[in-house]
């Protein structure tokens, strides 16, 4: 009860204090600062109790050396962030896969015959990423030769220029309904 009214009598003391030189000084910028600084020591007078029942001390934010140290060690740390990365890159590949599949069924979507789009991307033992993509055809697109041509030019070079893969970097397959197994690749 104490504290109370010691902080009651200095909050009221500072407000006094602040009237005073809010009348005495001249408008303009010494003003302003005057009330800064007055507004900053009733903020300390409030916080200063707050700090006294804290033990006297404000408390410091865990160092991360610390914590480091305390929770894990460097080979823990540094394994999480492999396996985050691994998580992220799995999730960015489908996410790219959903993509390109759905701009080829998009620019082949006004053609006849085109039943179905699916891609898959796969990486090889360096690290580099391939995409395959299928394009299944219609029963009636299976002696259409020109046709096909026309889809799988479609479709590499949405790859080339929307993708900027290389022609070493993605696989294009053109097959019928009928014949998915053997259809026309490249």
């Amino acid at each position: 009860m104490d504290m109370v009214i010691s902080v009651t009598k200095t909050l009221v003391i500072l407000a006094f204090l602040s009237l005073l030189l809010e009348l005495i000084l001249p408008r303009g910028s010494t003003k302003k600062y005057a009330k800064f600084v007055m507004g900053l020591l009733v903020l300390l007078v409030v916080i200063n109790p707050i700090i006294q029942l804290a033990g006297g001390e404000i408390p410091a934010v865990a160092d991360f050396d610390e914590t480091a140290a305390a929770d894990s060690s460097t080979a823990e740390i540094i394994e999480k962030g492999q396996s985050l990365r691994q998580s992220l890159t799995a999730e960015t590949v489908s996410e790219y896969e959903v993509k390109i599949t759905e701009e080829i069924k998009n620019s082949l979507g006004d053609l006849e015959g085109v039943q179905s789009v699916e891609t898959s991307i796969n990486e090889d033992e360096n690290g580099e990423y391939s995409v395959d993509v299928i394009v299944l055809l219609s029963e009636k697109m299976k002696n259409d030769l020109g046709g096909i041509t026309k889809i799988r030019n479609i479709a590499e070079d949405l790859l080339v220029n929307e993708y900027g893969l290389s022609a070493e970097n993605f696989n294009v397959s053109v097959s019928c309904l009928s014949d998915v197994n053997g259809g026309d690749s490249r």
